[in-house]
């Protein structure tokens, strides 16, 4: 396939591709694609099989689900109409701003005023993540977000979302793990209910621990010990780093805490020594272009860097982060990246392949399910 041409750039010089040169490790083409088949259209990348590592549930969730809770339970929200809702609550029509956007969660976690809304909410959310056709999804989320505004205990709120998850994969019939998010701003005391719960749920309640948040807001180093206890119990770490911070936050991400995945890590690039790190380290990098793009972390597709991570062979996968929060979905992305970059089915198998390759699961699970999924991949052409 021809890669469309960058806009506004010299008509000449051919856009990045995120393709793979091998397994587990994609990367750009170093020569265009031959004339092939017509652009892959929207409906056959939903029907593609996906593998999702990085998706928040805080910010999965349509405004109009919030709506229709509200006649059942007594939600205070911002607006009675469903735009005014999605002004309140998402990025979608705002000036791209990392700030704004944080704060958008401090609206959203006045709604949990119920158990019941709690798990229609993680219910919901993976209704929607079958129906984009995911069929292995790691969804994070902070416990906090969902008991602060009612005191709910922690381990209550756990417990909700664990049950709600074992009962919708059997429904919907895809796996869904579950990683504990924790916020980077926030006193290490303050995080350490969330992450001891998570080390006493390891393997069965979580499988990962995430540090998210602002990455201006304090060192991760302080983290550094309970992350190391995290990783004993045999809970995997990724970390949010490199996204709106330097690349200098990703060194210390793999060396001070030992993660094996970064979230976004866009900035990377801008030191050679830390792209060699993460090589070496085999790091993950879980990308999400839309949402770069509306948090102001980059200001175009056009200027995202995912085709020279690629091209520079780090471990590539493709997420939606936040998808309603962004007016997305996981086939937005790959919708966008066909149109921008150009990619194919290979590609798209290739980004797959290495998100199960990272997937917070032991090497046989791994394995197999990179097998299975290969097999459903091919199967659905």
């Amino acid at each position: 396939m021809a890669k469309k041409k960058s806009k506004g750039k010299s008509k000449d010089k051919p856009k990045d591709n995120a393709k793979g040169k091998s397994k587990g490790k994609p990367a750009s083409n170093s020569k265009p694609k031959a004339e092939g088949p017509p652009a892959l259209d929207r409906e056959t990348l939903r029907r593609m099989p996906k593998v999702e590592l990085h998706r928040h549930l805080e910010g999965s969730l349509p405004p109009e689900f919030f709506l229709e809770i509200s006649k059942e339970f007594p939600i205070e929200l911002p607006a009675s109409d469903v735009e005014g809702l999605r002004a309140a609550v998402t990025m979608i029509g705002a000036e791209p701003d990392f700030g704004d956007f944080l704060r958008k969660f401090d609206v959203l976690r006045t709604f949990y005023v119920a158990p019941e809304v709690i798990q229609r909410a993680a219910r919901e959310v993976i209704r929607l993540a079958s129906e984009d056709n995911i069929r292995y999804l790691e969804l994070r989320y902070n416990p906090l977000h969902f008991a602060t505004q009612m005191g709910y205990r922690i381990e209550q709120v756990v417990e909700w979302i664990t049950q709600t998850r074992d009962e919708a994969v059997a429904e919907f019939g895809l796996q869904v793990e579950l990683i504990a998010t924790v916020n980077r701003g926030d006193a290490v005391q303050d995080s350490l209910p969330v992450i001891e719960t998570a080390i006493t749920g390891a393997g069965m309640q979580f499988v990962g621990l995430d540090i998210a948040g602002d990455e201006n807001q304090g060192s991760i180093v302080r983290f550094a010990g309970v992350v190391r206890r995290a990783r004993k119990a045999g809970l995997g770490v990724t970390v949010h780093a490199g996204e709106v911070g330097p690349a200098s936050n990703v060194r210390d991400a793999i060396r001070l805490l030992g993660a094996g995945r970064i979230g976004h890590g866009i900035h990377i690039l801008d030191d050679p020594e830390v792209v060699k790190l993460a090589k070496e380290s085999g790091t993950v990098f879980e990308v999400c272009p839309s949402s770069n793009i509306c948090t102001g972390a980059v200001k175009s597709i056009s200027e995202h860097p995912i085709g020279d991570m690629g091209r520079s062979e780090l471990a590539v996968t493709l997420n939606s982060d936040d998808p309603e929060t962004f007016g997305t979905s996981l086939t937005g992305e790959y919708a966008l990246l066909v149109d921008e970059l150009g990619l194919d089915r290979q590609d798209f198998l290739e980004l797959n392949l290495t998100a199960l390759q990272g997937a917070f699961r032991p090497r046989a699970e791994r394995a197999a399910l990179a097998a299975m999924f290969e097999e459903e991949f091919t199967s659905a052409e």
